[in-house]
Parts: C-alpha cells; structure tokens; sequence
C-alpha cells in the first residue's frame, strides 16, 4: 500500500471511528429517542422495582426506562402527551418525555403503608388527582410548580377511586367506608353532591367514573358485581349492567368515544368486555374469550382513540390489544408490574 493510501485509509478508518463512538454515545440519551416536538405512541409501565419503561406501541420493546426512586403504583400521560405522572408509596413524581427529567416531586400526605393510587390528569392538564389508600385522603394537586401545590379534596375512610369528569368541572371520590358512600366535588374542592347509606342501598362501591355527558357517575358494586349509572344530582339509579363479568373488584370502567361501548374489567378475571351502556347488552370480548378467576390482573388502560388497550398483571405479563378485532398484538414479561398507561 503506497503512503498516501495508508494515510487516506487511516483518516477514512478515524472518521468512521468517530461517528460510530457519536452514534452509539447518542443511543444513550433519552432526545435522541423520544423528539420533543412530535411525541410517539407509547405505552408505559412500572411496578415493584422503581422503574418507568416506556415500550413501542408496535411490538412492546423498549425505548427508555426511568428510574423512579420508588416503586410504582399508578401512572397517567397529560393530555397534550409531554408528561407522565407516576404515583409512588409516599411521592407522587412528574417526568418530561422528552429528555426524562422529573420536573415535580410531590410528597403526598397519607398513612404508613398506604401508597399513591388514582392518578389521574385534569382534561387540561393544569392538575392531578390521586388518593392515597386505606385511611387516607384524596387529593388535587397542581403541578405547574416543581413540588406541587395540594388541595385536600376528601377525607373519607377508605378511599377506593376517583376520577375527573370530562370537563375538568368535577372529581368524584368513592370509599368502601361503612357509609358506602360516593361523593362530587367541584374542582375548586368544595363539596357539590354527597351519596350515603340508604341512597346506595347499601351496595359498596369498589371503582368509579363520569358518563361522557357529565350527567351521571359509573360504579362497580362490589355486594352484587354491578355497573351502576347513577344521577349526579339525585344518586338514583338510571341505568344498570348486570353482573357483566360475574365477579366484582373491578379495576377498569372505561367509555369508547363511540358513544355506545363501554370496556369493564376485574382483577379477579382474564375477561376485557365490551357493552353497549344504552342497551345494558354484552357486545363482545376483547381477547380470549375464556375467563379465568384468580388471575390478578391489576391495571388497564385504554388509548384515547379507543382502538387499542392494555393490560398488566401480577405474574409480570403485560398484554397489548386491538379493541375492533379483539386480538392480542403483544406480550411482553415485566416483573411485579402494576401499572400501566397509554400516551395515544
């Protein structure tokens, strides 16, 4: 080899060495992933070892994971999908996708033992709520400041879900305290509609959420594994779905933005159901159509377009579905997994 092509061939080699030590050190952070600008598709999950993964909505693989400090217990994506928010054992964190930097860190008040559940984002995105379980409170807190600025929002024993109507006007709370009670609230935290004792029947309630109208309040009974409609106004039943999975301790009451289809599913089934809420009719199942008890499924989320959900489970499993066709389009294998979100 003359010297002017062994100079030419160790400048070629030093280039090439160069950009691949750029590429591969480029891997590594988290812009070069997940662009600012245009937010993808991503499905997160999180669960007993203190970390956030965030995976391909295509196949489940993983993008990035964050590390949490803590484990996690549940977790909602901002509407405009620039923000995770991730309910830890006493901390409810903030995490920008973009460049994974935890822009808030919230201590919420609760109970030893008790953990940060319900989190869920205003329709805005201004605030969150969230609840801590067994004997403590409900909160909303504001997350425009790096530690959030809380507003106690119930006081009820036993705080077993809440939820945010989709105006953003109201936050409904429900307990399994013995007055069996739900309550409305405006979203400033004053009280707008309390629902106690022989209005409920005495049917404990065990999940909750708005109809898309904003006119009635959805819950899971858990005395006689219902889905009740309930009138906002007077707590009177308007509408009920009987015994639509068999069992009760439902995790998921969810209203596809086709105004007809409502997804319901337990921790203590493998069935995802579809039901017309205006005929109280079974549609169909999403996935096997075999149901298996005891299967300790413990989050589900669905996208926003309802076409897609997914669900995660104790022994690890994390599955992703086409609603329209029913079909399973991914398993992926987390450990102790217990929550689950969607940005899409």
């Amino acid at each position: 080899m003359l010297k002017s092509e062994r100079v030419l061939f160790i400048s070629v080699a030093l280039a090439v060495s160069c950009l691949l030590t750029v590429l591969l050190a480029g891997c590594g952070r988290w812009s070069n992933r997940i662009s600012p600008e245009k937010p993808i598709d991503i499905v997160a999950t999180g669960g007993k070892y203190n970390t956030i993964t965030l995976r391909n909505k295509s196949d489940g693989t993983i993008i990035k994971t964050i590390p949490n400090g803590e484990p996690i217990f549940s977790m909602d994506f901002s509407p405009d999908r620039k923000f995770l928010a991730v309910g830890g054992t006493r901390y409810l964190n903030v995490w920008r996708i973009a460049d994974g930097e935890k822009v808030c860190e919230c201590i919420v008040p609760g109970i030893t033992n008790s953990n940060v559940k319900g989190v869920k984002y205003s329709p805005d995105g201004s605030y969150i709520v969230c609840y801590r379980n067994q004997q403590s409170p409900s909160y909303k807190i504001d997350v425009s400041s790096a530690t959030g600025n809380i507003t106690l929002i119930s006081m009820e024993y036993l705080p077993i879900g809440i939820d945010v109507s989709p105006t953003g006007k109201y936050i409904a709370t429900v307990s399994t305290s013995i007055e069996h009670c739900y309550t409305v609230w405006n979203s400033d935290g004053s009280e707008y509609k309390h629902v106690v004792g022989d209005q409920f029947n005495d049917v404990k309630c065990d999940i909750i959420t708005f109809s898309p109208d904003e006119k009635s309040v959805v819950t899971g009974t858990i005395d006689d594994s219902c889905i009740q409609f309930r009138d906002m106004l007077t707590g009177k039943i308007t509408k009920k779905i009987v015994k639509p999975l068999g069992v009760p301790s439902y995790i998921c009451i969810r209203f596809l933005p086709d105004g007809r289809s409502l997804l319901v599913a337990s921790t203590q089934t493998d069935a995802l159901r579809l039901f017309d809420y205006q005929t109280q009719t079974f549609i169909r199942d999403i996935g096997p159509s075999i149901t298996i008890t005891g299967i300790n499924r413990n989050s589900v989320d669905l996208s926003a377009d309802g076409l897609y959900v997914a669900a995660s489970y104790v022994d690890g499993r994390i599955d992703f579905f086409d609603v329209n066709s029913g079909t399973l389009l991914w398993t992926q294998i987390e450990p102790c997994t217990n929550a689950v979100a969607l940005s899409f």
